[in-house]
């Protein structure tokens, strides 16, 4: 697949550069760069070309909906089109925003935690023993 522009020039998606993202993107690139590969099965590539869309369109003023979405089935040898407004789409936002949040509080702090945020108090638990709470 290419993108080739009215210049002449062109961008073509192999495995060292797996999608064609059109207009804004900075805010949703490092989403794809991160877990989009050559591998990533189709399902897991719009799901994952969706939050890159949510991401920049929530952090950039000029970004909006509709959403344009176009895939090809090597198999069936077929391109799909699909066309999303804002209301399509309420249920994959309000998932990915609680899920975000809630995966961020899992990440390990043991690097930073002992030296940016002051410990916390000691509390007296069930058993009678002192435990720390962040």
């Amino acid at each position: 697949m290419y993108l080739v522009y009215p210049e002449g020039n062109w961008l073509e998606v192999d495995t060292l550069t797996p999608y064609l993202s059109i207009g804004e993107t900075t805010y949703g690139k490092p989403i794809l760069d991160r877990a989009l590969n050559s591998d990533t099965l189709l399902q897991n590539a719009v799901k994952l070309a969706y939050l890159s869309f949510d991401s920049t369109r929530n952090s950039a003023a000029d970004v909006g909906f509709p959403i344009d979405i176009l895939t090809y089935s090597k198999s069936e040898r077929k391109w799909r089109e699909a066309h999303y407004e804002h209301d399509n789409l309420i249920e994959q936002r309000q998932w990915w925003n609680k899920n975000l949040t809630e995966l961020a509080t899992k990440i390990p702090d043991d690097l930073w935690a002992d030296s940016l945020i002051p410990p916390a108090p000691l509390k007296i638990v069930e058993n009678g023993s002192p435990n720390r709470r962040r």
